[in-house]
Order: structure tokens, then sequence, then C-alpha cells
């Protein structure tokens, strides 16, 4: 009898303790549904991919388009180079996202990146603002002229360069700067030149060994014609395109089986993306405790070392080798509907303070961009919207001088 007891009242125990995690669960999550429609952010993504990417994507292969090659996702295979990869193919017709906006195509430029390929002639004349980021600063996933790299050029009538991809993180950015940026600031020494290091809440990243012995012996990427154009490496070029025709399907029917494949995982989704399970599963409160593990040490110690302070200080001394070269350091946030994370302001904090630390200007995107306001991001995708990156644009020009 008095072990029943025991087990009632440790039951009842458990019982009167899970009640209160299960309805903050509950709470958490249903407040993370957009309250006009009540879809759940995975599964109003997957749908996107299935029945509107799907088709798009194959009209635009057919159309002699080709996926976008990602430096992070291709990198693997340049460590027995001594390159890391900028962009995908160079002067490639090249399809990018859809979030709502009809699937985004463009033309990479020489270096295989997201530009009008004669800004690069223009550098040594008038020298450049380079943006440094991932997707958000790449333009997932709008037309060329909604990004807002392109936007701060019609406001600022800079000579723009986009050196943004998406999947980047803080280690691209430090290659992007040693690679491709340090050659050119070093070199042409009589422009002027903004380099703008713009962060989204994902770059916190950890440390990787393989990427950092990589980046240790990595080679400058431009070389510069007596005219004074900038061009990559013809053996940057070779290393390239070799690695990408090797390791990816570049021709229609390759392409269109890979596409198909990708399809069918799709075609099974994760259940334990559900409303319901998540809820069960207390999954939003063991998500603030992960989210808040991985920036405890931020909390403290905003000088303690990370690959962002690691690519903030690779900016830092840089712009030291060039007194015309003006650092910043910008932040974008996340949407709460379609990438909740309760610890970013630890992580805009430390950028903050990093950037401070090396008296670096830097550019508050919360300040604009309202994580709670579903205007501000894509109408189904979690990057920004148009009007979301006009806001974007607007502050980083209201903080750079008005000529370049």
């Amino acid at each position: 009898m008095k072990f029943k007891v025991i087990v009632l009242n440790f039951t009842l125990f458990c019982t009167a303790s899970f009640i209160p995690l299960l309805a903050y669960s509950f709470i958490e999550e249903f407040m993370s549904i957009k309250q006009h429609d009540m879809q759940v952010p995975y599964f109003k993504e997957l749908k996107r991919q299935i029945d509107i990417d799907y088709p798009l994507k194959i009209n635009s292969v057919k159309g002699g388009y080709l996926p976008t090659f990602y430096p992070a996702e291709t990198l693997r295979y340049f460590y027995s180079s001594k390159f890391y990869p900028l962009g995908t193919l160079p002067n490639t017709n090249s399809y990018l996202c859809n979030e709502g906006y009809g699937l985004v195509t463009y033309k990479s430029d020489r270096f295989g990146l997201r530009n009008k390929d004669q800004n690069w002639d223009k550098i040594s004349k008038v020298g450049a603002t380079f943006f440094i980021g991932d997707s958000y600063t790449h333009g997932a996933c709008v037309d060329d002229e909604y990004t807002f790299p392109q936007v701060f050029e019609r406001l600022n009538g800079a000579n723009t360069i986009n050196l943004g991809a998406g999947n980047n993180g803080p280690n691209e950015y430090i290659a992007n700067l040693k690679g491709l940026v340090k050659p050119i600031v070093s070199k042409i020494k009589r422009q002027k030149f903004n380099v703008v290091l713009v962060f989204y809440d994902n770059d916190n990243v950890g440390y990787n060994q393989d990427v950092i012995k990589h980046l240790s012996v990595i080679k400058p990427i431009p070389v510069f014609t007596k005219k004074g154009k900038v061009n990559p490496s013809k053996q940057y070029n070779l290393t390239i395109k070799r690695i990408i025709n090797k390791n990816y399907p570049t021709e229609e029917e390759g392409i269109l089986n890979k596409l198909e494949l990708n399809k069918n995982k799709l075609l099974n989704p994760n259940k334990k993306m559900g409303f319901l399970y998540k809820v069960l599963s207390l999954w939003p409160l063991r998500r603030r405790i992960i989210n808040l593990e991985r920036f405890r040490g931020l909390h403290d110690d905003y000088s303690k070392s990370s690959t962002s302070l690691d690519a903030i200080s690779e900016l830092n001394d840089i712009c030291n080798v060039n007194l015309l070269c003006t650092p910043y350091v910008a932040y974008i946030p996340n949407s709460d509907y379609w990438r909740p994370n309760q610890a970013r302001d630890l992580y805009k904090l430390h950028l903050q303070k990093s950037s401070n630390k090396l008296k670096i200007k830097f550019i508050d995107g919360s300040t604009v961009i309202d994580s709670r306001d579903v205007d501000d991001f894509a109408p189904i995708g979690p990057h920004l919207s148009k009007l979301g990156y006009q806001k974007i644009a607007e502050l980083i020009s209201s903080h750079l001088s008005k000529k370049n």
C-alpha cells in the first residue's frame, strides 16, 4: 500500500510538472505560426518546394539554366587546391530560388558572383563598395533589381560588388576577404573602398579544423590587366570548372535526374516537424535550451574568440593596409515565423561588441527589420521581402558616404 502511494504521488508530481511545460510548448509553438493562415512553416515550405519549385526548376533547366553551386557545398573538393571557391560557375545562366516571387534566375559574372560584370572594370577608376555575406546578401529570392546591393547602388551611385552566396558563413567571409578583397585594396591604393561584412542570425558557427587549415594556404584569386581590369586567374577558373563538372551534373539529363531524386526525398516529410509532435515532445522548450547553450559563451564574454570575431578581425586587418578602405559590420535578424531563434540578441550583441572593440561601425538591421512582421520577409520563405531588402539598403546607405 505504501509503495502504491509513493507511485501515485510521483505520478501526480510528474503530471503537475509536465502540464506547465506542455502549456509553454503549446503557446510558444502556436505563437510561431502565422495567425491568419495557421500553417506550420516547415510544411508550408515543403509544399512550395514540391508543388511550385520543382516544375519551375525543370523548365529553367530545359531553358539552359544550371543550379547555383554554392561555395560552402563545393569547398570539400577544393582542399587539394590552393583556392577557396567564391561563387558558382562564372558567366553562367543560373537559377536560384523561389519564395513567392517566382523562380529567380541570373547570369553569374566573371567570378561566378551576382554582379553587373562591367562593375569589375570600374574598380581601378572609381573604387568599390564590397558587400560580403550569405544568401541575404546574394539576394535570395528576388530578382537582381531588388537585391540590397543593387538597391544601394541606385541610392548611392556607387560601384557596388556583391560577394554574397547562399550558405556562406564566417569562414567564407574570411576567404572572400583574403582571397579577393585584400589583393584588390592592396593593389589599388588611390581609390576609396567600403567593405561591408553582413552577418545573418545563423552565422554563429563553430570552428572546423579542415577549413582553418585550408584558409591558411589559399592563394589570391584576382589578376590585374595593364588597363586596370580585375579578372579571376586562369588557374582559378580552370579549377572551379573542373571541380564542378567532375562532381556535379551540369548536363540537362543529369540535373533533371538530381531534381527528381530531391523531390522524392521531399515527398517523405519529417513528421517530427509537425505541430503536435513538437508540442508533446516539448521541442520549443528544448530548442530554447539548445539556443541558450549555443550562445552561452557569448553572454558573459563578448570578446570571446569565435569564427565571427575572426572574420571581423580579418576585415579590420585588411582595411588597415589601405587608408582609403573603410570597414563596416552589418547584422540582419531572423524571422520569428520562419526561423525562430530566442537567443539572437546575444549574437547581435557579440557582433556589436566585437565591432566596437576594433572601432568598426556596426549597422543594426533589427532597427528596420521587425522579426515579428511578416511583411519584412518573403511570402513563402525565410529571406527578406522586396520591402525588407529595400529597408536594409536604405539603412546601410544612411551609414555610408554618398560618394564612394
